[in-house]
């Protein structure tokens, strides 16, 4: 079945780059909401997860009807759930995406387009059940963005969410230190690998965002102003009418995976986190800095920003 008529906002990005803040706050506009990420929504409705509303996705009053709408049409048993997740874990990995995007533009693959259909239900429904002609989606990997490419009459558009590396690497090496502190986020990596992983995601998605004319958002520009960074977004023809309410309202999501989400309330203070500047010095500050840096910078000016427009 096709996903239209509604539009669909993808923020990408590296890991710890304020995704879930962006996410949530998009999703807060009237006519508009968040569905947190997707690659493992299939394991989390399997296990029946908890949605961020706080409640198990068979009693959340989106999930719930998710689930029962979907059933009336496809086979959502714990083995087909199961195949959907190992296909959805298999995209997610950049060493396999190449194959995942072209297995599933061909459909050469049975799993690939299993999951290309289910997900396309599956946006459908969430747009049925709420009402909803935006959908923003957190998923962060490029290749999850190339996959909804090919969804039938779904307009999807990439925003490329890019943060400062040191401050991504030094929260990295803060959530290292601090392992099972609670706060739900995946654990902490080394410095190289941190540096790698910022590098190699946001060239390529740079690239996407390049190649199908995405938006560009900073970290610190969102912090600074996050109701001119969304108001900017909405005021495309892919989102709906920006809102003349004022202060920076969060409304409660629906979010089965993703970070929990922190910002609910009306008028919240929003400030960029800069701990990095004086937790992360020395060797490792000047490793990240000649490595990621000159990617940063052209990253973020070779780009079609959301605030220019």
């Amino acid at each position: 079945m096709g996903v239209g008529p509604f539009r669909l906002l993808y923020v990408a990005g590296s890991m710890r780059s304020g995704s879930t803040l962006l996410a949530e706050l998009l999703g807060s506009r009237v006519g508009a909401v968040s569905v947190g990420e997707l690659t493992d929504v299939w394991a989390a409705l399997r296990h029946d997860a908890r949605c961020s509303c706080g409640e198990l996705a068979s009693d959340c009053s989106l999930w719930s009807g998710v689930i029962t709408d979907m059933r009336g049409r496809r086979e959502l048993t714990h083995e087909t759930l199961e195949r959907l997740q190992l296909e959805s874990t298999r995209v997610a990995r950049w060493s396999g995406w190449v194959k995942a995007v072209r297995e599933r533009v061909t459909c050469r693959s049975a799993d690939a387009c299993l999951l290309l259909t289910y997900t396309e239900d599956l946006l459908a429904t969430i747009s049925r059940l709420t009402g909803a002609h935006t959908i923003v989606e957190s998923t962060k990997h490029g290749q999850g963005f190339l996959s909804r490419l090919q969804m039938r009459g779904l307009e999807a558009r990439m925003i490329h969410l890019v943060r400062d590396p040191r401050a991504v690497v030094a929260s990295d090496l803060r959530s290292q230190e601090r392992p099972g502190a609670g706060t739900g986020m995946p654990p902490g990596r080394p410095v190289w690998a941190s540096v790698v992983h910022w590098d190699v995601t946001n060239a390529l998605l740079g690239c996407i965002r390049w190649a199908t004319g995405g938006d560009l958002v900073r970290y610190e520009q969102l912090t600074r102003d996050p109701k001119a960074v969304v108001t900017s977004i909405y005021r495309q023809p892919h989102g709906p009418a920006p809102s003349d309410e004022p202060g920076v309202s969060i409304s409660n999501s629906h979010v089965l995976v993703g970070n929990p989400a922190r910002h609910h309330g009306s008028n919240r203070q929003i400030t960029e986190d800069v701990r990095w500047r004086s937790e992360f010095a020395g060797f490792h500050r000047r490793l990240v800095s000649a490595t990621a840096l000159p990617i940063w910078w052209l990253v973020t000016r070779s780009h079609r920003s959301a605030m220019r427009k």
